[in-house]
Order: C-alpha cells, then structure tokens, then sequence
C-alpha cells in the first residue's frame, strides 16, 4: 500500500497540469484533505477502500465529477469514523433544522394568534437565525476539540 505522501503528491501534480479547472479545484481539495488526515496521523490502511476507489478513478480516464465522489466519500469517513468535520458543517446543518424545528412553530402561532395565516412566514427567519446561532456554537466547539478539518 502507498503512503498518503505519494497519493498527495500525485493529485497536486495532476492539479497542476490539468486544463480542467473544475478537475483542478477536486483534485487540489483532495490533496488537502489528504494531507490534513496525514497530519493527524490517519494511516493509509485506514482509508484502503477510499483509496482503492481513488486509484481506479485515477488509471482510467479521470473526470471532475469522479473525483468529487471521492471526495465526498473521503469527507465521509473522516465525520463518521474520526468524528471530524469540515469548517460550518454544523452551521450549513443546523440552518435547515433551525427553521423546521423553530420557525415553523413561531410562524404559526404569529398567524393563529393574529387569525391571519399570511404571517406563517415570519417564524422562518426566527428559525434561520436560531439555526445559525447553535450550528455556529457546535462549530466553535468542535474547533476547540481539535475535531474541525483544516480544508
């Protein structure tokens, strides 16, 4: 098996040369994340599946959206089995929740307490910024844990 070192150095070479901009930025993203799980120490027999999965995307003829896949499936591992997350996560997850748990109930007791419905709407940006307010704690927390991917 290859250490992570080899693989990084092989997506920021073929980030370099390719004309693919949007290949590029995948490519280059991968390498980052890489490189961070390296630095925390993550061995390469870790990630034999991802890293199978990126060595076949590599020999064939590879395309953006291949490498993205890996990418996200990279990410994956890292939140599920290592517990760490990428910058905002909790935010970008706590904004949609924020306003299906908090906004759609004060939107509508603002419309039953008003007896018109038209007022259902005001309890989502309540909610929004509730969501911002925890998700951006969680975010907090996770970086003083040392559980926050440097991407």
């Amino acid at each position: 098996m290859e250490n992570l070192g080899e693989i990084i150095n092989e997506l920021e070479e073929r980030a370099s040369t390719s004309d693919n901009k949007n290949l590029s930025k995948w490519l280059s993203n991968s390498a980052k994340l890489l490189k961070d799980l390296d630095e925390r120490g993550v061995q390469p027999s870790q990630l034999e599946k991802e890293l199978g999965v990126l060595r076949k995307q590599l020999d064939a003829n590879t395309q953006a959206n291949m490498i993205r896949s890996f990418y996200g499936m990279l990410l994956e591992y890292a939140r599920k089995k290592l517990n760490l997350v990428p910058p905002k996560y909790y935010q970008n997850q706590w904004i949609g929740i924020g306003m299906v748990v908090f906004g759609i109930p004060f939107g509508f007791m603002f419309s039953t307490s008003l007896d018109n419905f038209a007022f259902i709407g005001i309890g989502l940006p309540i909610g929004l910024s509730m969501g911002i307010a925890i998700g951006t704690e969680k975010d907090k927390k996770a970086k003083a844990e040392g559980r926050q991917l440097n991407i």
